[in-house]
Formats: C-alpha cells, sequence, structure tokens
C-alpha cells in the first residue's frame, strides 16, 4: 500500500541523512521505477538533502560495471542489482522488500548483509528502526571491510562449485535434450 511505501520511504530518507552525515557520498542509482519514485519523494520531504545526493542513470551494461568499480556499499531490493554487486565484488546491503532478495542472500550464506523492509516482517510490525539496521549494516561493512571481501569471494567460490556440480550434473540430460530438439522436424 501506500503509506507502507511512504513508511520505508521515510526510513530510507532518515538513513541517507545519517550515512551523508556521518561521511558517506549517497547516490539514487537508477535501476528501475521505483527508484524514481524514491528519489522524488527523497526531493520533496528532504530538497536540502537531494541536493547532495544525485540520480544516477547508464546508457549501457559497460557504464554499470564501470560505475561500480568505483563504488563501496551498495544497497539494492532487486535480485538482480545484488547479483550483479556481488559479482562484481561490490559489498552490498540488501533491502528485502521479497524472497528473491532474501533467498539469494540466504543461499551465499550471508543474511547479516540484509534488512527486512516489510514491516509485517519486522518484530514491531512496522518500519521504525529500518533506519537504525541500516546503518548498522553500513557501519559493520565499513568496519569490517577486508573480511567482508573475503567471505565474498569465498561465497563466490561456493556458488561457482554449486553451478558447476549443476552443469555436470545435468550435462547428459542437456546434451541428449538438445540432440532430440536439434533432430526434430521443424514446423515452419
Amino acid at each position: 500500500s501506500k503509506t507502507v511505501l511512504n513508511a520505508a520511504f521515510d526510513e530510507l530518507v532518515r538513513w541517507c541523512d545519517a550515512a551523508v552525515h556521518t561521511g558517506w557520498k549517497m547516490e539514487v542509482v537508477n535501476q528501475g521505477g521505483g527508484d524514481f519514485r524514491f528519489y522524488k519523494y527523497l526531493k520533496k520531504a528532504r530538497p536540502e538533502l537531494a541536493e547532495n545526493i544525485p540520480f544516477v542513470s547508464f546508457h549501457s551494461h559497460e557504464e554499470v560495471f564501470e560505475y561500480y568499480k568505483t563504488v563501496t556499499v551498495a544497497a539494492s531490493s532487486r535480485g538482480h542489482g545484488m547479483m550483479i554487486l556481488f559479482g562484481v565484488q561490490c559489498a552490498t546491503i540488501s533491502l528485502i522488500m521479497h524472497e528473491k532478495v532474501a533467498s539469494f542472500i540466504s543461499d551465499i550464506g550471508h543474511p547479516e548483509w540484509g534488512v527486512d523492509m516489510d514491516p509485517s516482517r519486522r518484530e514491531a510490525r512496522n518500519s521504525s528502526g529500518i533506519a537504525d539496521d541500516l546503518m548498522r549494516v553500513l557501519n559493520y561493512i565499513d568496519n569490517n571491510r577486508a573480511l567482508v571481501h573475503r567471505q565474498m569471494l569465498h561465497a563466490q567460490a561456493n556458488l561457482m562449485a554449486v553451478t558447476a556440480n549443476n552443469m555436470h550434473r545435468f550435462d547428459k540430460d542437456v546434451e541428449q535434450r538438445a540432440k532430440t530438439l536439434l533432430a526434430a522436424p521443424s514446423s515452419q
């Protein structure tokens, strides 16, 4: 609902404010419609804060990769956003809005890198405290950068091993299906 979304946006604005006041450079990256909605909300709620938080858009995949080479920590509520950041070894705070994001950070073994944004799943059953939780995760990552990087590398190696194992496990089935499809008469 709009009320729930606005409450979550209020907490994100509080977090941006706290992060900026502790020396972080914050930017809102355009990954979809929700990002622009949040940025408009930020500009309306706190125009003086929004002046110092640019809205960043990309025109190519290359721009995305080049940008994230310079980012220390990023927050995302989208599955692909988490996976790309993880893939380029950018420390990430998962804004858990749905199961896809929660399951990804669970799969890589680091649910502590996420903050649940859904009020119905939070202890107080509302959005209060989200900004504080986000600051705690940000501070943890900042104070443990080398450890978090090692944990990311370890999680990537584990994920690659699972992927390789799955490929090996299914290779004969996939090969047989490909041969069957190639041998089938065309319906055109």
